[in-house]
């Protein structure tokens, strides 16, 4: 249950007005107040989605009488296709998505997310701060955001976790303080809405997420894992508490002990009654797997894809393999992009405008719903490492984590399709934070080292907070090998075990031999956008007549008339090409050159990053109270 948290110790009111504009946003989407706490200096809104049924808890599992709270907020019942799917020996149960808070006079402590090691609950945790002060918090593992307030010295914290597992967006300066779980709740606070922050745009167009911490706005962080905000009067400081010491802490066996892991998936798995497993047919959810299958945990295997190929070695005919040996419940979900014309709209609003490749979640909205009425819980397999292939080079770190350098073919790309004083604050902004993310790492560091801690510091949580967050009005999204035993444990592993993933791969031969035999996925189902292009004239003209529509916070950075040229280019390279390009504005001779020798670098990617930037801006400008559709149409999904 995410909360909202104002303060301004100058200014008590503004505080609680700030709060209740924040929560307004979240509230159009469906959202409910669950609770508000005001102190001195400021006010906390906690913001929640209405608990559901879930309609397959296992049989041996109890279920809880109802709080006041699910009461209150009602519960709906599964779909009959999903009730279909699921095992005769499971009987009903109720997820409770209640606020976590502790209240009194000398401390607030306000939990999102679950404790695993430590102090699990509001009010144990704000003993052990009485104790021992902020530090015992960096003790803590789990999956959480932590705010304490010590309203007698209006001083404030704000925790992520060590994965940074979930979506906290801070905007401090010296008077001020504003966190929200979702970048649209600060549209309403006149001091942050309008300044746009050149890095992000230019990021979020060629890398399609941000290259750190920035977000689309100016003053406003998305914080990443292991870090501490502290705002006391007159003065805000940002910390990162905690670092995993990648290559540096021995670990030559080169292994992970399965004991370890076991216990810390079976952690992350304890606070769930009904959880899911996210099945590919890849290494990291074949680990969960084994650990579930090895200590009985009552979970269902979900796997999904766009491809309807059914591929021998693809995700879901390697998945239904893992399955069958594994003696668990399967279900597979065929997702459409087909219908993404209609929705893409509605996906920026809910993903908050930090999606680039929008198809990827479209269904994942309509999935989500239906695994949250059966489910409380779904897992990934994220790691902190990539397991990619060594770099050689600082470059080459940075740019193994999706960040790329503004150089030669992509900075002549950049200045032609942003306005000239744009694109020179968006190059210097986005230069000036990529040296910050390099000189980091010292001179004498191991290049993936840097590599793995940029991953862990800057690439993961994107992955975690952005997509992710798409599933948290539905279900929880859980990341159990993002515990901190598994994180350091991959961290001292040698270079060589930590590449294409082999201490995995060999953790998984120690914990399942049998399903260590399968042979693993070769082809994804993630969505191949230069197919869509060629295949959906519907989609096609959306993007066209969209991207081309005028708006003029877009144009003030972006160059229509250039976009215009590339996109003629990129759509009449497609099969069926569309042929409802408005005619094309008169460019000078320099441009039309480039834009010839750029446009085979004017990929899909790239193209949809621009529409959801200019869909985020335009949700942006509109403001909070612009109208938007609760019950947004999406995709209809085939199950089998």
């Amino acid at each position: 249950m995410p909360f909202i948290l104002a303060a301004r110790p100058d200014d008590p009111e503004r505080a609680r007005r700030t709060a209740d504009a924040a929560a307004e946003p979240l509230r159009s989407a469906g959202a409910v107040i669950t609770r508000r706490i005001e102190f001195p200096g400021g006010a906390c809104i906690a913001c929640g989605w209405p608990a559901g049924e879930v309609a397959a808890a296992p049989a041996n599992t109890a279920s809880p009488a109802p709080s006041a709270a699910r009461e209150a907020s009602g519960t709906t019942s599964a779909p009959s296709a999903v009730r279909s799917t699921i095992a005769a020996n499971h009987v009903p149960a109720v997820v409770a998505r209640d606020a976590r808070v502790h209240e009194s006079s000398d401390l607030l402590v306000l939990l999102d997310g679950y404790v695993t090691d430590g102090p699990a609950d509001p009010q144990a945790i704000a003993a052990r701060f009485r104790q021992s002060g902020p530090e015992v918090l960096y003790g803590l593992d789990g999956s959480y955001v932590i705010t304490v307030i010590e309203p007698a010295s209006r001083r404030i914290h704000v925790l992520t976790d060590k994965g940074g597992s979930r979506p906290i967006f801070v905007a401090a300066r010296d008077d001020a303080v504003l966190a929200a779980p979702e970048l649209k709740c600060f549209a309403a606070d006149p001091d942050l809405r309008g300044a746009l922050s050149p890095a992000a745009l230019l990021s979020l167009a060629i890398n399609c997420y941000a290259l750190d911490e920035c977000t689309q706005w100016q003053a406003v962080r998305a914080l990443g894992p292991a870090r501490h905000v502290v705002m006391q009067p007159g003065r805000v400081s940002m910390s990162r508490y905690w670092s995993p010491s990648f290559g540096t802490s021995g670990g030559a066996s080169g292994a992970l002990d399965p004991d370890l892991v076991t216990r810390a998936v079976s952690a992350h798995l304890q606070p769930f009654r009904a959880p899911a497993i996210g099945l590919s047919g890849g290494v990291d959810s074949r680990i969960l797997l084994a650990i579930a299958r090895r200590t009985n945990a009552p979970v269902t295997l979900v796997t999904w894809s766009y491809d309807d190929r059914d591929a021998p070695d693809g995700d879901f005919v390697v998945a239904a393999r893992l399955a069958q040996r594994a003696g668990l419940p399967h279900r597979t979900v065929h997702l459409r992009w087909d219908a993404l014309a209609d929705e893409v709209e509605a996906i920026v609003h809910a993903s908050d405008g930090l999606v680039g490749h929008l198809g990827a979640y479209a269904d994942r909205q309509a999935l989500g719903r239906q695994l949250g009425a059966v489910h409380d819980a779904i897992l990934f397999g994220d790691q902190c490492y990539r397991g990619e292939e060594r770099c050689r080079s600082l470059r080459a770190a940075i740019e193994g984590i999706g960040l790329t350098e503004i150089r030669g073919a992509v900075e002549r790309m950049t200045r032609l399709i942003m306005q000239p004083d744009a694109a020179d604050a968006c190059i210097a902004d986005y230069r000036a934070r990529l040296d910050r993310l390099a000189s980091e790492a010292g001179p004498h560091a191991d290049p993936h080292d840097l590599h793995d801690r940029l991953y862990w510091q800057v690439r993961l949580p994107r992955l975690l907070t952005g997509p992710k967050s798409l599933w948290r009005r539905f279900i929880e999204p859980v990341s159990p090998l993002l515990a901190e035993a598994v994180i350091r444990a991959g961290a001292a592993l040698p270079v060589e075990q930590r590449v294409h993933k082999r201490a995995l791969r060999r953790l998984v031969a120690d914990l399942a031999p049998d399903l260590d035999e399968i042979a693993y996925a070769r082809i994804s189902s993630r969505v191949k956008w230069k197919e869509i292009f060629r295949r959906d004239g519907r989609f096609q003209r959306y993007v066209v007549e969209t991207l081309l529509d005028p708006l003029p916070v877009f144009d003030r950075w972006f160059n229509r008339a250039a976009i215009e040229r590339l996109l003629r280019r990129a759509m009449t390279e497609a099969a069926g090409a569309v042929t409802t390009v408005a005619p094309a504005r008169r460019l000078g001779l320099r441009q039309r050159a480039l834009a010839a020798i750029l446009a085979p670098a004017f990929r899909p990617p790239l193209i949809l990053s621009l529409l959801s930037i200019k869909l985020w801006l335009k949700q942006a400008s509109e403001g909070p109270g612009a109208p938007v559709d609760r019950e947004a149409r999406l995709p209809v999904i085939a199950t089998a």
